[in-house]
């Protein structure tokens, strides 16, 4: 007995050992976590230049004081596009989609989102308070006499389209949208980052607890819940099969959650970063064809 007893003790201690090495990895992992969901996001600063004669340097101001740069190119079938790039990007990143449209007619104005580019702002966030950008930039195209403010689509790509939704569901302006690897929540979007699976809720979760107890709101908003708002108005989603930063599986939790019209498109083979890329013809021609069919004619606007 003794002999069975010394050897159970001996034996338990590896596992004590194992037990608290795995707490320990446990606890500084979520310390981590917890760090990089409420650290100060530096800017993301970069110098642009004009990328040819037809486009215009213009600037906006947002309601609390931030001047925000941008390219503009009047329209020249009277239906305007605003373009938003996506997290730790600027209006560079969106360039191919903004000439394309460019080039078929429509006004397109794109710009630095705060913190990003060259424009004003000491911090990057996650659209808690992004959404006065997008009003900015519809204020600012609202004071030009070519654009017709019933016939403005949206382009949003990655946290750009996450952005432009929330202000969308309260901004009757804002006609049609094309959301491209555009997260649902910020709590998916953590999942997604996280790797999936237990381990990506586990991050998620952690980063919503760490947000919420410092009286952050942005994990409040729900894109599957607000987007019900914009039944009536046509949306397009569009995601990449292989996306490792936003699961296509937030572009099916917006468009089922959605009201008509509205259609989606997944690109094989695609990730985050190169879904343009992908298969470009096919990109190029959904994007164009819904704006095409969605702007063509004037719109009534509750309360103008």
């Amino acid at each position: 007995m003794k002999t069975n007893s010394s050897f159970l003790r001996k034996s338990r201690w590896p596992l004590v050992a194992l037990f608290l090495g795995l707490t320990g990895i446990l606890c500084m992992h979520a310390v981590a976590v917890v760090k990089d969901e409420l650290h100060f996001l530096d800017p993301a600063r970069m110098g642009l230049t004009l990328p040819d004669d037809k486009w215009q340097e213009v600037s906006f101001s947002t309601v609390d004081q931030l001047k925000l740069a941008g390219w503009y190119s009047p329209t020249q079938n009277g239906q305007t596009i605003l373009i938003l790039h996506g997290f730790g990007g600027n209006r560079g990143q969106v360039l191919p989609v903004a000439k394309m449209l460019r080039d078929q007619g429509f006004g397109v104005l794109s710009y630095d989102t705060r913190a990003h580019g060259q424009s004003d702002g000491k911090e990057i966030g996650y659209g808690e308070t992004e959404v006065r950008d997008v009003k900015a930039a519809l204020d600012w195209l609202e004071s030009r006499e070519e654009v017709d403010v019933t016939r403005i689509g949206v382009y949003g790509f990655s946290l750009g389209g996450y952005i432009a939704l929330q202000e969308a569901v309260t901004d009757q302006r804002i006609a049609t949208m094309v959301l491209t690897s555009t997260p649902s929540t910020l709590f998916g979007l953590g999942i997604d980052e996280g790797g999936g699976g237990i381990k990506g809720w586990f991050d998620a979760s952690l980063r919503y607890a760490a947000a919420k107890a410092t009286g952050l709101t942005r994990y409040e908003f729900s894109g599957p819940k607000s987007i019900k708002a914009l039944e009536g108005r046509p949306l397009l989603f569009i995601a990449a099969e292989n996306d490792e930063i936003v699961s296509p599986v937030r572009a099916w939790e917006l468009f089922e959650a959605a009201g008509y019209p509205k259609a989606i498109a997944i690109f094989p083979n695609a990730q985050h970063r190169d879904i343009e890329q992908a298969d470009s013809v096919r990109f190029n021609k959904l994007i164009l064809n819904h704006f095409k069919r969605t702007l063509g004619k004037r719109r009534v606007i509750s309360g103008r």
